[in-house]
């Protein structure tokens, strides 16, 4: 299996990855700097990626488990720098003949040592750009990375083989170290060409004064597993629910302006006048936006399900249809970043709370 194809293997199973980790970065993002940097966000995915694909390259290709019979001392090499003998000893260089300098560089006793090298130079200048690494934070993280790879090819892909596949070399050590040592010197000469850590940071937080609607739809939800979790315990019925999920949003606003999800979403509600009055509302209509149109659609079908014919069967349809296109709606509302329609007839106003 190519360079090539490797890479190709973990591009494609990125996507997969990065659909998984979408919402806690989201999560995360939104609780710390109230907003999400799309600079940020495409430094954090490529750098996955590019673990991704160095992480492949150390592992694949793979071979069949019958055909692994080594034992863990013949996959090991402890010489430190062996690789310079093997390159003076077996190498076709010959200084005096130019025709083998490339030959020379095509050789695995050139081209190993360099693509370890090579492989690990992102990866020191991802510490110093973006995780803001000192050289020796990053030498010592290049070398853990390092250790990770080799003992991953030692323990046979954390024990799934019989037996080590691949060589577990010191020389692999040096020189996953040294790439990183690199990249971080590397990355000297380019900073200039980038916004820094700390501007990045800068706009986040300004971005996060803002409450946008994905922001409030994940206090939503956290509110929602927990008005879910105190319903199972009383009562499993719908009415139970309603009665809890207005009490609940009631209670903490007018308490505190805040619920639970809120105060984890870091702001908080504000309202231009009568704020219990408005708070009483707020709710009522809240609850109905959400959860009181599937409810009053789905009793009408219910109901009609008891005299079913042609036509009622056609009103059914309109009717599971028209709970789907509200559903549609309600997401629309979210992604476009729109006040509902009880937001704005209560006027109700965002404050966010997250501190640079």
């Amino acid at each position: 299996m190519s360079y090539i194809n490797v890479i190709g293997t973990a591009l494609i199973i990125f996507p997969i990855i990065a659909f998984m980790m979408t919402i806690p970065y989201m999560f995360y993002e939104y609780r710390k700097y109230g907003s999400i940097n799309k600079l940020r966000t495409l430094i954090i995915f490529s750098f996955v990626l590019y673990l991704l694909c160095v992480y492949f390259l150390v592992i694949l290709p793979l071979p069949k488990p019958e055909s692994v019979h080594t034992t863990y001392l013949e996959k090991i090499n402890l010489i430190p720098f062996s690789f310079v003998y093997d390159f003076i000893m077996k190498t076709p260089l010959r200084i005096s003949n130019p025709a083998t300098y490339l030959k020379a560089f095509k050789h695995a006793t050139f081209f190993v040592p360099f693509f370890n090298v090579l492989m690990t130079i992102p990866f020191g200048m991802y510490l110093r750009y973006y995780f803001q690494f000192d050289l020796k934070k990053t030498a010592i993280a290049g070398l853990l990375l390092s250790l990770f790879f080799e003992l991953t090819q030692l323990s046979g892909l954390y024990f799934i083989y019989s037996g080590p596949y691949r060589l577990c070399d010191i020389d692999d050590l040096i020189m996953n170290t040294l790439g990183a040592v690199l990249g971080y010197f590397i990355f000297g000469f380019i900073k200039n060409m980038l916004p820094s850590r700390e501007k990045i940071d800068e706009e986040s937080y300004a971005e996060g004064e803002k409450v946008p609607s994905i922001r409030r739809m994940f206090a939503f939800i956290i509110d929602l597993m927990i008005i879910g979790f105190v319903n199972i315990f009383i009562n499993k019925g719908a009415l139970s629910f309603a009665i809890i999920f207005i009490i609940y949003y009631g209670s903490l606003e007018i308490y505190g302006n805040q619920t639970i999800g809120m105060k984890v979403m870091r702001y908080r509600i504000s309202f231009s006048h009568e704020r219990i009055k408005n708070i009483i509302e707020l709710n009522l209509l809240r609850y109905l936006y959400y959860f009181g149109v599937f409810e009053i659609i789905a009793f009408i079908l219910d109901y009609l399900e008891r005299y079913r014919n042609t036509l009622i069967t056609m009103i059914i349809f309109i009717g599971v249809c028209l709970m789907f296109g509200y559903f549609i709606y309600l997401v629309m509302i979210v992604l476009l970043n729109k006040k509902t329609l009880y937001e704005r007839a209560v006027d109700v106003k965002y404050i966010s709370q997250v501190k640079r």
